[in-house]
């Protein structure tokens, strides 16, 4: 971040801009307006005496920074990584909770990079909040502070990662202040997703499967979140091409680490399996989990459940259409459970339509296959139309001839094979270990873990995590920790807007955040006497902060 100075008159206008490069070429792109240097507006007054002495201090970025270093300090970000690194020694001025906090807060309202995050601090009220000298931001500062999260112990080379203990204790302290209803437990959605990369030496970075289909290097990010207040308990690096399923492991042995009562863990069908769904009954959680079509037994129960379009099985409406469900019996994962099969009609039209659409598709290509122009044996032309077919060969009934050593042949479509396949399409099914569940009660819970994308898309998107710049394992994973940090501070911020807005939350403090960007401090000193004038703290934002209990970080001030 940069600040210029335009000439304007007889005065000096500041405004922010933010070098970004375009094109292979670097461009200034104007961020914000400051104000008129050295001379920021204070409140008039009546009968004011015009030879009193008036003197003013530069401005900083206050309003946003404040709020969320006083919701970082309550979570104690600060104190349990000093604690973690340091124990009971006497702690200097700098310490890695501070950076690591400031990193943070950061991430989520202005994402830098550790070269230029040095440049914004110093332009914002957090040298005053942590106690450290503008001039003691470094870059070198914000890097070497990653180390205390992660880092390889030279002496053995081995890589010490204390983000899991740094993340339990912070969730102790959270769910301490912040307990569930009474009775309840917690409710837990686990997914992953592909966090992309520049550069090709991390070794845990790999080409993978992502959903954005960009063939880069990256590292699989999974992340355990509370339905209950959206608050992130946990997270998981993985290698870029490790599978969903082969990290339930991780997440079974975290499960038992952490200080938290069996309750509910929801995740998607990528990581069902026998021995996940086992495990989990072992350590006494229930699940609840999506269901592969790609399995003989579910593919089967599909078939043979007929769920209903009546008002008694409907349970939800979505943006998709309208979702029936039925409860059924199956023999699943080595025992008798509870299966609940849940229908969109609109949903089955599109599966069957998609489906029509790529076999019309593919017997065109088949009918060029069959006339062999290539001169294919038998062998080599069964291969290359399976191939070319792949999973909708069922769909096919294929008779190849051979004449004169001139292999051809003749297609039909399997319409044995489509119906069965339409009688499944828009059909899923979930498996709950909790049989007291109602079908409806199944897919609400197991639609409701929506909030999960939601976390990944703020990552990616609003924190702007990717792609990753770092090259050192250690690094990779401390930065990706700092993140997930900034949504914690997020979720305590969404907390407090609850009351406010409850369906809208997020699209709430958003704009809150954009307003107190613009919220800045000043100290004015008047005959000697120093006084603190916050510009731009408007009435409504004034009645936002008492509101959500924070009025008095800007109490005793002078607003304009």
């Amino acid at each position: 971040m940069a600040i210029k100075r335009h000439k304007r008159g007889g005065r000096v206008y500041q405004a922010e801009y933010k070098s970004e490069r375009v094109n292979g070429k670097v461009k200034s792109t104007y961020v914000r307006y400051i104000g008129v240097e050295g001379e920021p507006k204070i409140p008039s007054r009546k009968h004011v005496n015009v030879n009193r002495s008036v003197n003013f201090s530069r401005t900083t970025q206050s309003g946003d920074v404040t709020v969320l270093w006083h919701l970082a300090e309550q979570l104690k970000i600060r104190e349990v990584i000093d604690r973690m690194n340091f124990g009971s020694e006497q702690l200097p001025d700098v310490t890695p909770g501070k950076i690591i906090s400031i990193f943070a807060i950061n991430r989520v309202i202005d994402p830098e990079s550790a070269t230029q995050i040095s440049e914004w601090v110093r332009f914002t009220d957090l040298p005053l909040l942590s106690g450290i000298a503008p001039e003691s931001f470094s870059k070198d500062i914000f890097l070497e502070s990653l180390d205390f999260i992660c880092y390889k112990d030279p002496k053995t080379d081995k890589l010490i990662d204390k983000s899991p203990a740094i993340e339990d204790e912070i969730y102790q302290h959270w769910r301490h202040s912040h307990p569930l209803p009474s009775g309840e437990s917690e409710v837990l959605a686990y997914d992953m997703t592909a966090v992309l990369f520049h550069g090709d030496s991390c070794p845990i970075s790999d080409m993978g499967y992502n959903a954005e289909h960009i063939r880069r290097k990256q590292v699989n990010l999974a992340i355990l979140v509370s339905k209950f207040d959206k608050y992130p308990i946990a997270h998981f690096i993985y290698s870029g091409n490790r599978q969903s399923i082969t990290t339930v492991d991780n997440l079974f042995c975290r499960l038992s680490d952490i200080s938290v009562n069996p309750g509910t863990v929801i995740w998607d069908r990528g990581n069902v399996s026998d021995k996940s769904i086992k495990t989990m009954e072992r350590l006494h959680w229930e699940v609840i989990c999506g269901l592969p079509k790609t399995s003989i037994a579910i593919r089967n129960i599909l078939l043979e459940t007929d769920v209903p379009l009546t008002p008694q099985h409907h349970v939800k409406t979505t943006v998709c259409g309208h979702i029936y469900a039925k409860k059924v019996t199956s023999r699943v994962f080595g025992k008798m459970r509870s299966i609940t099969v849940y229908a969109n009609k609109r949903a089955g039209a599109v599966n069957t339509e998609d489906r029509n659409s790529t076999l019309i598709i593919l017997s065109e290509k088949l009918d060029e296959l069959l006339k062999n122009p290539s001169n294919f044996d038998e062998k080599k032309l069964k291969k290359v139309i399976k191939s070319t077919l792949n999973s909708y060969y069922q769909f096919f009934s294929i008779l190849l001839e051979c004449d004169n050593s001139q292999v051809t042949g003749k297609w039909d479509f399997n319409n044995e094979a489509i119906e069965k396949a339409q009688k499944a399409d828009g059909k899923w099914a979930i498996l709950s270990t909790n049989d007291n569940l109602s079908a409806s009660e199944v897919v609400e819970e197991y639609f409701g873990k929506d909030f999960i994308e939601k976390k990944f898309q703020n990552l990616k998107s609003e924190r702007e995590i990717m792609p990753v710049r770092h090259r050192l394992e250690e690094r990779v994973m401390s930065i990706i920790s700092v993140n997930v940090l900034s949504l914690r501070i997020l979720a305590a911020l969404n907390c407090l807007f609850k009351s406010i807005s409850p369906n809208d939350t997020n699209e709430c403090v958003s704009v809150f955040l954009k307003k107190m960007n613009r919220v800045q401090r000043t100290e004015v000193t008047i005959d000697g006497e120093p006084r603190t004038v916050y510009l731009n703290l408007t009435p409504d934002l004034l009645e936002t902060l008492k509101i959500i209990g924070l009025d008095h970080l800007f109490a005793s001030s002078i607003t304009t």
